[in-house]
């Protein structure tokens, strides 16, 4: 029998690329090179439904950080996994992760893992979603407390970088 990765929808792949330093990404870096490879395949890129536990996973790390704080970790993902439930969050939804997050965020020791950003294969989409989950990143790793508010914030920061 075939098994099927939740996270996968009918036709599960899952390409992961090496790190790369946040001032170092650019059109040259491998993740880059194969959403061009995917453009110029379009018609064999198999589109999933919005509300599919399907996307764009992004991890982040601030050097030298090997932990964070789970208790601002576990309010971000509880913040983020419940907008799915607030149709008035739609719009900014869309606008900051292409659709409602399909998940949270996750500390996997010593980089946070996010959940939330729908498959593209646009490059800006793509630097635009590292953006906030850079942004998102530095908002655990500050003093700031972690609300709606500061999470809309520190996503519109990502989005405007």
């Amino acid at each position: 029998f075939p098994s099927h990765d939740i996270e996968g929808g009918d036709y599960p792949i899952e390409a992961t690329f090496p790190p790369v330093f946040y001032s170092k990404i650019s059109s040259k870096t491998q993740v880059f090179r194969y959403l061009k490879l995917l453009r110029d395949n379009v018609d064999r890129v198999y589109q999933h439904r919005e509300n599919s536990f399907v996307g764009t996973h992004i991890n982040v790390s601030i050097g030298g950080v090997t932990y964070y704080n789970s208790s601002k970790v576990n309010q971000m993902y509880y913040l983020l996994i419940g907008m799915r439930n607030q149709p008035q969050h739609r719009e900014l939804c869309n606008k900051y992760f292409g659709r409602f997050p399909y998940g949270g965020v996750y500390d996997r020791g010593g980089y946070l893992e996010f959940k939330l950003f729908n498959s593209t294969t646009d490059g800006k989409a793509l630097k635009r979603y590292i953006n906030i989950a850079v942004s998102l990143t530095d908002l655990i790793d500050s003093d700031q407390e972690i609300t709606e508010e500061s999470v809309f914030a520190a996503c519109e920061l990502g989005y405007n970088k």
